[in-house]
């Protein structure tokens, strides 16, 4: 691939082909000790407070005693142990597998650091300074003054945290004690500082700005058409048209400007940007850019993923887990797109400024056909390169059964030869004598035989991008020995909702129940009524299985730990509703996690109640009416006012983990006076589908 390199003089640097070219992922794993922290607020919840530090522990996005934790740690050694011992020991840092770039701390010492921070960062002693910064909130209890706290998004979000809303006045202090306190005292870069604020302003931006070119997603076989890219990128705003003035945190310019005249006449002599090892750094943010790669996948955030995935792969072409990353971006994009709400899963591209709106506005104007079969190419591309990886005919399978199912994949709407050649240029005689057929492969004479005629398919003027997306794979026996495989796969889906008979031992993975609010577009509380529903119907059915949760887990040890993670952000595709685009991928390396279970198959149960208002509303009306009409009825009106309806949904999926498909799925919807009641009905009816085998109680 052509390399293009956009020199953003504000922020973004490149990483030098020595440093990036020899790094390979790793994934971010806890190791040592289980923290105290995390047994103390596995008890706690009593409180507001105590609630954010649980459901940061639960979330399975924490990581403690990783080479990059340690890598934190020592840096916050940099700035405290010359003078402030005591400070030190008071503080735990941990990271977050979060996208956005922030630190946070809170009033029990603990300090987070998300991966997207730290994939953003171009030298440790930015990170220095924003750790300082933190320490300082700490260190003067900012937190315990401050009164407001808020979700940061209005929409419910299983990934989204707590944020601090802290005054101008506690921000600027911060940045003064962080400085005068401790900055100045270790051996940091003065001249780096003036990058922290580039980091912060920039914070939205991908990873680097890389020309996305048209080529990547073409071939000598199709083009795409002109308007699905764009000429000209909409600039990325400079630091002086950036105004905060409105915002709870002072101005970036100003916060700058002070730090600018506090390193004015200080030297760097004996300074450094890097205290640890240069290359380390480096390495450890490779390392928080695939993570935070995931990250963005895990929630379908795919404009995002793709593009720092392009971004990586523009030096790494053949890098595996980039590879991956791309498949799974485009592949559960292309799904999205084909239920026709795929525009839902990414950013309106006149709102992406810099290089990534032209991936912005290629995904929002390719087709929903277009995208799957582009889904397809790279896929059966990469599992070409990657023999030993299953994952990527996994996913071309996948995407061959979905458009089989659509009835997109019939052999004559396919073109055997690339576009723009002239059919009247072909021989008149491409018929493929019989003779020649039988000498031929099992899967040649099925592939001739699927299009009725024994004949290879010539362009029509109907054809458009998408009839020549296949040519080169058509081309290709095992492409078609996949996609008959891939066929016989889909007569086995239709079977899903009769293989109801489980002999094998299951896990019911930690149930969840949530229950909104009028006038809340978050859940006002996460009930856990449904254990003991779910234990009572496991007894009853005498089902082979036994429900999973935080407490069960996280508390043995770092490898059970890592367990949990591992299946709460592959569950977290399962909390949007169901929509399950990304099990394939997170069911990547989920073998170990099955040996620690004891078992390959998953139970994952979900179930929402959402007040409906027209019904409350109407409620009140009918009441006033039937007053004002039969007041012999007043207290029957009165009292079906109060008993307003709720819509509930329950989801329920039992998963082959390793196999990567669903044995059974069910879900059931209502609009009910008694929510709870109608939930715990249908978890009832779900596991009495379940029928155990001879031999597969407990």
């Amino acid at each position: 691939m052509k390399r293009v390199f956009l020199l953003f003089f504000v922020f973004f640097t490149l990483l030098t082909t020595q440093a990036q070219s020899k790094f390979v992922y790793e994934a971010l794993q806890s190791a040592g000790p289980v923290p105290a922290d995390f047994a103390y607020y596995l008890d706690k919840g009593a409180n507001e407070e105590d609630g954010v530090y649980k459901y940061l522990v639960e979330s399975g996005l924490l990581v403690y005693g990783s080479p990059m934790n340690k890598y934190v740690e020592k840096v916050a050694d940099n700035l405290l142990e010359s003078h402030y011992r005591t400070l030190r020991q008071e503080l735990r840092f941990y990271i977050l597998r979060r996208s956005d770039v922030n630190a946070y701390s809170y009033a029990n010492g603990m300090i987070v650091v998300t991966t997207g921070l730290l994939a953003q960062l171009q030298n440790e002693s930015e990170l220095a300074f924003i750790l300082a910064h933190e320490i300082a909130h700490y260190a003067e209890k900012h937190l315990e003054k401050e009164k407001k706290v808020k979700k940061k998004d209005k929409k419910y979000d299983v990934g989204g945290f707590l944020r601090m809303v802290r005054s101008r006045e506690q921000e600027t202090e911060a940045d003064r004690i962080a400085f005068e306190r401790y900055y100045q005292n270790s051996k940091y870069s003065y001249e780096a500082l003036d990058g922290v604020f580039d980091v912060l302003q920039y914070s939205y931006l991908p990873f680097d700005e890389v020309e996305f070119e048209r080529a990547f997603v073409e071939s000598e076989y199709y083009t795409f058409p002109d308007k699905y890219f764009i000429s000209a990128v909409t600039p990325i705003r400079s630091r002086e048209d950036y105004v905060d003035t409105l915002l709870t945190h002072p101005n970036l310019a100003k916060r700058r400007e002070w730090i600018a005249n506090q390193v004015e006449r200080k030297s760097d002599e004996n300074r450094s940007r890097f205290l640890q090892s240069e290359e380390l750094f480096y390495k450890l943010r490779h390392q928080a850019r695939c993570e935070t790669i995931n990250i963005d996948l895990t929630f379908h955030q795919y404009d995002a993923a793709l593009y720092n995935t392009y971004v990586l792969l523009d030096e790494n072409p053949n890098d595996p887990f980039l590879c991956q990353a791309w498949v799974a971006g485009i592949y559960g994009f292309a799904m999205h797109k084909l239920e026709g709400n795929g525009n839902d899963y990414i950013t309106k591209s006149d709102l992406v400024e810099g290089e990534q709106q032209r991936l912005s506005h290629f995904l929002s104007k390719i087709s929903r056909d277009e995208c799957a079969l582009l889904a397809l190419r790279f896929a059966w591309n990469y599992a070409k390169i990657f023999p030993e990886n299953s994952y990527f005919k996994q996913v071309a399978g996948e995407i061959i059964e979905v458009l089989s199912e659509k009835g997109k994949m019939k052999y004559q709407n396919y073109s055997d030869y690339a576009m723009g050649i002239d059919p009247a240029t072909i021989p008149v005689d491409t018929t493929v004598k019989k003779t020649e057929t039988e000498k031929k492969g099992k899967y040649d004479k099925i592939k001739n035989q699927q299009g009725n005629e024994r004949e290879k398919v010539l362009p029509n003027e109907d054809f458009e991008t998408k009839n020549y997306m296949l040519v080169d794979l058509r081309a290709d026996d095992e492409f078609w020995k996949l996609y008959y495989d891939a066929l016989d796969e889909e007569e086995d889906e239709k079977l899903i909702g009769e293989k109801n008979a489980m002999s094998e031992r299951f896990i019911v993975w930690h149930p969840q129940f949530y229950r909104f609010r009028w006038g809340k577009d978050v859940p006002k509380d996460k009930d856990k009524v449904l254990d003991k529903v779910v234990d009572i119907s496991l007894k009853k059915r005498d089902l082979n299985a036994s429900r999973h949760d935080a407490e069960s887990m996280i508390l043995q040890s770092d490898e059970m730990y890592n367990h949990y993670c591992k299946l709460q952000l592959w569950s977290y595709d399962f909390l949007r509703m169901g929509d399950a685009k990304m099990f394939l991928y997170q069911s990547i390396g989920i073998q170990p996690t099955c040996d620690a279970l004891g078992t390959q198959y998953l139970n994952l149960l979900y179930a929402v109640s959402v007040p409906d208002r027209i019904s409350f509303t109407s409620a009140w009306f009918g009441a006033i009416y039937t007053i004002s009409l039969l007041p012999v009825a007043t207290p029957f009106a009165v009292f079906n006012s109060i008993l307003y309806y709720h819509d509930v949904e329950c989801v329920f999926m039992l998963y082959d983990m390793v196999e990567s498909e669903p044995l059974i799925m069910d879900n059931y919807t209502a609009s009910t006076l008694v929510p709870r009641a109608e939930i715990e009905n249908a978890i009832y009816r779900f596991y009495h589908n379940i029928t155990p085998k001879k031999g597969g109680g407990k």
